[in-house]
């Protein structure tokens, strides 16, 4: 279902309630504002076939596929400044980057991109690739 399309999976699991409603409602604003990409949420506990085909170690992982393949993933908060209370626009720049999005808010058109690279020149050092 991902075939010449752009997609994000957050995979999760009941029992870690708070850090997955952050990460829930930051997709679903993400979701809202980039109809050209599919949002997907996964219970990693109801679905262990692709928590496993995905080597999902730690939780909430966010997958970002493009045309059916794996881009890059999110691991835990540690790429989106290392706590659960992160900023929309943090998720959305590594969206960004790895092309899973298009820019549409007045944040996300300000962000540029280096050319050849997967960083952006946003002086912001929490992800690194």
């Amino acid at each position: 279902f991902f075939f010449n399309d752009t997609a994000t999976t957050e995979i999760y699991t009941e029992q870690i309630v708070g850090s997955v409603r952050c990460v829930q409602e930051t997709v679903r604003i993400l979701a809202q504002q980039h109809p050209e990409c599919k949002f997907l949420n996964i219970n990693a506990e109801k679905a262990p076939f692709f928590v496993s085909k995905l080597a999902v170690k730690t939780l909430p992982t966010i997958c970002l596929f493009k045309d059916g393949i794996l881009q890059d993933s999110v691991v835990g908060f540690g790429d989106l400044g290392e706590r659960d209370d992160f900023k929309t626009i943090e998720l959305a720049r590594r969206l960004l980057r790895t092309g899973i999005i298009k820019p549409r808010t007045d944040a996300e058109k300000g962000f540029k991109l280096k050319r050849g690279t997967n960083s952006g020149n946003n002086n912001d050092d929490s992800d690194s690739d």
